[in-house]
């Protein structure tokens, strides 16, 4: 993958995190340079969070962050993170 699509992957991986809403793809869509698709960059920036802390989850049309292997927790639990 050259230059221009990874600045790509860690610009829509910024832009979802910072996000405390689902992002939509035509949002996404607007930060992927040509020839590539929102939809690429995404399939990457998935794949490279599978078996992390966070994953990638299809939400309402659009991307966003949420808890990943944390989830599980030891002893049958799971995590849920409540508003501080």
């Amino acid at each position: 993958m050259d230059d221009a699509f990874e600045h790509a992957v860690r610009l829509v991986e910024a832009f979802i995190f910072a996000s405390a809403e689902p992002v939509a793809l035509s949002a996404l869509a607007r930060l992927v340079p040509m020839p590539y698709s929102a939809h690429e960059v995404l399939e990457v920036l998935g794949e490279r969070c599978e078996g992390r802390g966070v994953e990638l989850a299809e939400v309402g049309g659009g991307g966003q962050f949420g808890l990943g292997s944390l989830r599980d927790v030891p002893g049958g639990g799971t995590l849920t993170l409540a508003p501080v």
